[in-house]
């Protein structure tokens, strides 16, 4: 891809991103991404084919970089050498401060929960999120620091313990209190 056309494409991607985020999916137009973005409307059909694939584009980025970014997390936290329950809170913490926090999560908790019409995003976002999780619970499964015959439903519950309800409860200072509980409770259930 040339610098130009790079540059073009990511001026498309920031205008677009700010106008779905301000005027919602069925508001913003192709018009509206293209003058915003100071570009031509052909330009951001030739990129992205159409509202829709634009759409999928700037969801799709910011679910890739928040499950990097929750990976990087658990990679760092849930190292073997440290004891389960302060690795699995330190996670915890980490995804609430680094991750749930970050613009991409809100642009992905705003721009799904918009109405649009693009089939299988929320399902998309929902699958690389739960695979990752997954991933590291069985992780701790195969080393012997859980113990659970599904490691997929083991992270569920660790999920529904800490940071579903710590994300339910709005960022207060009861935040850490909901982590440490959540935490304790997965432990007894899950711990060696």
């Amino acid at each position: 891809m040339r610098p130009s056309s790079a540059r073009k494409r990511a001026a498309i991607i920031d205008a677009a991103r700010g106008l779905f985020l301000r005027e919602g999916y069925e508001r913003t137009s192709m018009d509206g991404i293209a003058a915003a973005a100071g570009v031509s409307k052909p330009t951001v059909y030739e990129h992205f084919g159409d509202k829709e694939g634009l759409f999928s584009v700037i969801v799709g980025a910011s679910v890739e970089a928040l499950v990097q970014t929750i990976d990087l997390a658990a990679i760092e936290e849930l190292a073997a050498d440290r004891p389960l329950a302060p690795a699995l809170l330190g996670f915890a913490r980490r995804v609430v401060g680094d991750a749930i926090s970050s613009s991409d999560y809100t642009v992905i908790r705003v721009l799904l929960g918009s109405e649009h019409p693009v089939a299988g995003l929320e399902r998309q976002s929902e699958e690389a999120s739960q695979a990752m999780f997954s991933r590291h619970f069985a992780a701790l499964a195969d080393a012997g620091r859980i113990v659970t015959r599904n490691p997929s439903r083991a992270a569920q519950h660790f999920v529904a313990l800490t940071l579903f309800l710590a994300t339910e409860h709005g960022a207060d200072d009861d935040t850490d209190q909901i982590l440490e509980d959540g935490v304790d409770a997965f432990v007894r259930a899950y711990g060696r």
